[in-house]
């Protein structure tokens, strides 16, 4: 079969990845790792090739836009080689899948009937397991394809990537020459002399708009009024406490209401910023451009007042004012606490650090191994004591999974775990494994360890859970169960 450059072709050999991809290992729960990789790679040229698929609706339409027919010829090449590789690998393992597809039909048709061996059946059984041994050591050829099949999956990413480039450096260009043509229309209308004078403004507002000009440029600043200067000395502030003449420059209405507002509020605050350190007074300086109303004023004359407080001193206020002025305060501090009190909220009681079970960590369920299986070798095996500790043991396993999230880490850490697990469970005597089968079933090991297979991405972890669940299924097999 010839793959040519069509979208139809990267279809139909999405659809041939795909298709080995779910028939690789179907019915095997315990198929080699070699097997799970070459599926993985399998998955990944399906999903490049369905991206690949999209883009290149957008490369015939406009092939001049990726280099032309060099572009189109290369692609050619990159497809027609992944096509064969793929058509050698649904040839060779042919065969195998076959025998896995039948055997897959045989257990789906004999689900829930009674288990009664015929020689047939003994004779399909025997078939298909040394089908499958001839495919477990197949690895050479199995690494072979993978390696193939991934250097396909790196070519088809970088075409998609050099595509993805080759768009962005286009888009960039067409935005400088609409830039420099938009320009190149306004320089020709200024330049005209027949322009009417309203068509040419609004152009030059549209060309300073673009080359980022500010528009109120031409506006020549406001010069400010002089300012009203007080003088600072403390004979003038007595005097015009008494009672202030009005000021009249400029606009006087604001600056006048200003110190009036400032001799008022003075004498009425209990408690007055005292003379700075050194006895110097600043000079109070009153712009002549104030606000028409007074309540736009409000923070100059806060300012006002205490330039002049600061001048005068402490202030000594009546013995009436005082004593309103406490009572006040008294009244306030009153309702502060009346409020506090009505809107407090009742502690709740925290919850006590015991109940709440501390999640391990990967090191501590691996020391919690050592010393299960330590303590059991030393003949503890029937104790409840330790019967318990295997069973915490489980549960802090079950807790770290629940809040692990799963990444790279946890896999490379779960790894360890697992290794570490089923070296010692396979080395231990046929007591104790007999103790741990017994606790495990009840503390919910086996769901814990389904728990981290359907989350991990490692096949390395789904092997090591494979193995565990095997050796325990043989012991059991060989022992009669638990």
């Amino acid at each position: 079969m010839s793959f040519g450059f069509s979208i139809g072709d990267i279809i139909l050999l999405s659809q041939l990845a795909y298709g080995l991809y779910s028939s690789i290992s179907s019915g095997r729960k315990a198929a080699s790792r070699d097997l799970k990789e070459l599926e993985d790679v399998l998955f990944s040229l399906k999903c490049a090739l369905d991206h690949l698929g999209e883009a290149s609706k957008d490369l015939l339409a406009r092939p001049d836009r990726y280099g032309g027919a060099k572009f189109k010829e290369k692609l050619d090449a990159m497809i027609n080689a992944c096509a064969s590789t793929l058509q050698e690998l649904e040839t060779t393992t042919e065969k195998y899948r076959s025998v896995e597809s039948a055997a897959v039909e045989n257990a789906a048709a004999n689900k829930g009937k009674a288990k009664l061996r015929t020689l047939d059946d003994m004779k399909k059984s025997i078939q298909v397991n040394w089908h499958r041994v001839r495919w477990d050591y197949e690895k050479q050829s199995l690494q072979q394809y993978r390696e193939k099949l991934k250097s396909h999956t790196d070519a088809i990413n970088l075409i998609l990537t050099s595509m993805i480039w080759a768009n962005s450096t286009l888009a960039d260009e067409k935005s400088t020459q609409s830039h420099e043509k938009t320009h190149g229309l306004l320089e020709q209308v200024l330049k005209k002399s027949e322009t009417d004078d309203s068509v040419r403004s609004i152009v030059e507002d549209i060309r300073n708009m673009l080359t980022q000009a500010h528009l109120g440029a031409k506006k020549a600043p406001e010069t400010p009024p002089d300012p009203v200067v007080l003088p600072s000395n403390s004979a003038f502030i007595t005097a015009y406490s008494h009672g202030p003449p009005p000021i009249r420059k400029g606009n006087g209405f604001a600056a006048s209401y200003a110190l009036h507002s400032a001799s008022a509020d003075m004498n009425l605050n209990p408690v007055l910023p005292i003379r700075p350190p050194g006895g110097h007074v600043k000079r109070v300086i009153l712009s002549a451009g104030a606000a028409e109303t007074p309540f736009q004023n409000h923070q100059h004359t806060l300012e006002v007042q205490n330039e002049l407080s600061s001048a005068v001193g402490q202030i000594v206020l009546p013995p009436e004012i005082v004593d309103l002025n406490a009572r006040r305060r008294a009244f306030g501090e009153e309702e502060y606490e009346t409020f506090r009190q009505y809107h407090s909220t009742e502690e709740k009681v925290q919850k006590p650090s015991f109940l709440t079970p501390a999640t391990p960590t990967i090191r501590d369920l691996y020391n919690g191994i050592l010393y299960l299986f330590g303590a059991l070798s030393e003949g503890k095996q029937q104790t409840s004591e330790l019967k318990f500790e295997t069973e915490r043991w489980i549960q802090g396993l079950s807790l770290l999974i629940k809040n692990t999230t799963p990444d790279a880490e946890s896999d490379e850490g779960f790894l360890h775990l697992l290794q570490m697990l089923n070296r010692t469970v396979e080395g231990s005597s046929k007591s104790v494994r007999q103790l741990f089968y017994e606790v495990s079933d009840p503390a919910g090991l086996l769901s814990a360890l389904d728990q981290v297979s359907a989350t991990s991405k490692s096949v390395r972890v789904m092997k090591e859970i494979e193995d565990f669940q095997d050796a325990k299924e043989e012991w059991e097999g060989d022992n009669g169960g638990n």
